[in-house]
């Protein structure tokens, strides 16, 4: 990844909502998501590997619904199996949790 895209990402996550989990002190995921007042878009849910499994990922969903409980949160998504497995509804092409 060249300098300029690794500058470009910091600066996108400041400016939109990121929650990190973490697991005995070392990060192990973290979820990006924009919100603008309508609803909360999940942009990137991302656990490692090594962690995947423990119920960060749902954790980390559970977490951005709960600090905005007035708005709808949807996540585009190609893990579409995941989203059903937790019981989303698909609305349209994304999930609405």
């Amino acid at each position: 990844m060249s300098d300029d895209a690794i500058d470009t990402f910091k600066q996108v996550l400041l400016e939109s909502e990121t929650l990190v989990c973490e697991s005995t002190g070392t990060i192990c995921g973290y979820l990006r998501a924009l919100v603008d007042g309508f609803g909360i878009y999940i942009s990137e849910l991302y656990v490692a590997p090594h962690y995947r499994r423990h119920g960060y990922g749902s954790q980390l969903l559970a977490k951005i619904k709960h600090k905005y409980p007035s708005q709808p949160v949807y996540v585009l998504s190609d893990e579409d199996a995941y989203y059903e497995k937790l019981g989303y509804r698909r609305v349209g092409s994304v999930f609405q949790l």
